[in-house]
């Protein structure tokens, strides 16, 4: 036994539902890779841009549209994010902070801002 790989079961829906990425705990996840909407927060003169994520930096989400990259910052924009079990719209003041300490904290910041 000792040496051997073990393969957890993948049949536990609660175990499988802490890891994916839901409604419920996108805030914990790594955003790179998801399809987003985003809509300008406070200034309706800006198009909303549609595309997929392809970078993230503390006050910035890169998402790649038809027509190239766009740098978005995070603080002035809300932001509709397509997932497997549905749509959710998160305020992009919410988002701001490194990824790799908002995927850490997660819990707490959940209970901070209440989702």
């Amino acid at each position: 036994m000792h040496g051997e790989t073990r393969i957890l079961p993948v049949c536990r829906k609660a175990w499988i539902r802490g890891l994916m990425r839901s409604v419920e705990n996108l805030i914990a996840h790594e955003l790179i890779g998801l399809r987003v909407r985003a809509k300008h927060a406070t200034d309706r003169k800006h198009k909303p841009v549609a595309g997929t994520i392809v970078d993230e930096t503390e006050n910035t989400l890169v998402i790649k549209t038809r027509g190239g990259e766009r740098r978005l910052p995070k603080k002035d924009w809300k932001f509709v994010f397509k997932l497997d079990d549905g749509k959710v719209e998160v305020e992009g003041w919410t988002l701001v902070s490194k990824p790799w300490n908002r995927t850490k904290h997660a819990a707490k910041l959940m209970r901070k801002w209440r989702v």
